[in-house]
């Protein structure tokens, strides 16, 4: 079975940040980058709340920050880093 739409992409992006040491304690990138990566997925997967037309509207004020500072909507690792293994 494979996941619908770009499912697939947003999981594999959160899996690499957090192999890589860029999310926190929970699994969360930071707010930025999760905005681009929020709104590039808004037609995948989107929180039960605040309505929806609320998230539009923050992703709008947020991704492009986001992308401002370099951010992308999905994540590769730095080429020669060492990520620790998952156990």
């Amino acid at each position: 079975m494979r996941p619908a739409l770009q499912f697939e992409s947003l999981l594999e992006t959160m899996f690499v940040l957090a192999e890589d040491g860029k999310t926190n304690r929970k699994g969360m990138p930071n707010p930025l980058r999760l905005a681009v990566i929020a709104r590039a997925h808004f037609d995948t997967v989107r929180l039960p709340q605040p309505p929806a037309w609320l998230q539009k509207a923050g992703l709008a004020i947020g991704a492009p920050l986001g992308r401002a500072l370099g951010y992308r909507p999905t994540y590769a690792p730095q080429v020669g880093s060492s990520a620790i293994p998952a156990v």
